[in-house]
Formats: C-alpha cells, structure tokens, sequence
C-alpha cells in the first residue's frame, strides 16, 4: 500500500503532539503510568532516593507508637463528624480548634476504614445463623467499631499526616529549584526529609505537619505568581 505523502506528515505530527502531551504530562504527574515514573526516577536520581529517606523516616513507627497528647481529642471529633454525616448528613465538625479541613481530611482516611468493616458486619449479620437477618444500623454499629477498630483507625490517620510529611519534602525541593537551582532545592529537600521536629510530627494525627504543607504550597504559588502574574497563581495563592 502507498500512502500519500501528506497522510505521512500528518501522520508524524499526530504522533508527536501525543508524545508531548504526554511529556507534559509526567512533568505534571511525575508518576502518571509506569513508563512515566521509570522516566521521572531515572531523571531526578538523587531526588527520588531523598523522598525515599523521607517517607521511611516518617512511615517507620507510626504503629505501635506512643500517643500525642492531641490525638485523642482529634479522633473523636473526627469519629463524632463520620457519625453524624453518615446518619444525619451533618458535615459540622462542631469545633474549630484546629480548624476545619485537618478534620476533614483526617475523616476522609478513616471513612473507608468504618464503611468497609460495617459492610462486612452486615453481610456476616446476613449469611450467619448466628446472628438476626435484619442487619443492624450504622449508629449501633459505629460506637463498637471504634472500639474494636481503634488501632487500625489510629493507622490511618497518621498515615494521612505521613503522606503530607512526605509531600512537604518535594515542595520544599520545587521552591528551591525554582528560586535558586536544582541544587539547593535538593539540599533543601534533604535537610526537611530529616528535620527531626518534622519527622516527629509526621507520626502523630496533629494539624501541625499539614499546616506545614499547605503554607509551602502557598509560597510555592506565589513563587509562580512573582515570575507568572497569571490570575491563576493569585487565586491558588490565596
């Protein structure tokens, strides 16, 4: 078969705005599909091995560990705020010490923990003979669940702050690269993945770690804003 000369070119041109669409794409999500991430690591060697001390330090130990003493306070506002959505619809955590979105966040990492264990309760209530075949209502479930589920939840919710722990550290590195070079962004990347006062807080459900992101992100935005003075970095900034 011979094709047309044009059908060609339009052929190679299609084939090369995907593949920096998909370039595009990785340096958007450095992780976005396998051959992505194999490109991402191989490029930034020193970076990837820099996010890999800091998500041991900050995963190693969450359990068992010893409890902060804000975490028990946290957990049942956040238990109460799972209660509550789930069988009135009330999203109001109902306190603002900490603010309202730690609380929220920390609910999103625990709600599938009590869903998952009230489905299976439900379904055993239902297929055993031990146990009455009307299933029993979320409210009866959920004050037993947290007592048999308390270290599980406990997890979660630490694993949640880890998690911003370790996003901080590539924060950090984007904001130095973008000021001052790839190399003190890497310095910098290293000496936040082993702070220790970060570390510790990286282990115990406080809006502490979290808050820490977020304010990087923020500086990160207007970093793009100062060089961009595009409406989005302002909005994003703010």
């Amino acid at each position: 078969l011979k094709f047309d000369s044009s059908l060609k070119a339009g052929i190679t041109i299609d084939k090369n705005l995907a593949i920096e669409k998909s370039i595009h794409l990785c340096s958007l999500f450095p992780f976005a599909g396998t051959i992505g991430a194999v490109r991402w690591i191989r490029k930034n060697k020193f970076l990837f091995l820099v996010l890999i001390l800091a998500s041991f330090v900050r995963v190693a130990g969450l359990m068992p560990n010893i409890r902060h003493s804000d975490e028990g306070f946290v957990q049942l506002k956040v238990w109460d705020l799972i209660l509550n959505f789930l069988t009135k619809g009330d999203i109001n955590p109902h306190t603002f010490k900490y603010g309202t979105l730690f609380f929220y966040f920390q609910a999103f990492f625990n709600l599938p923990v009590f869903l998952a264990s009230y489905l299976i309760d439900f379904t055993n209530t239902l297929f055993s003979s031990s146990f009455i075949s009307r299933g029993l209502s979320y409210s009866q479930f959920h004050e037993e669940a947290v007592r048999k589920l308390s270290d599980l939840l406990t997890f979660a919710g630490r694993l949640e702050v880890a998690l911003f722990g370790i996003a901080s550290v590539y924060i950090v590195f984007l904001i130095g690269k973008k000021m001052f070079g790839e190399k003190v962004g890497l310095f910098s990347a290293l000496f936040i993945s082993v702070a220790p006062l970060h570390v510790r807080d990286s282990h115990y459900i406080t809006s502490d770690v979290p808050s820490v992101f977020f304010i990087l992100l923020s500086f990160l935005f207007m970093v793009y804003m100062i060089e961009s003075h595009k409406l989005k970095w302002f909005i994003l900034a703010g």
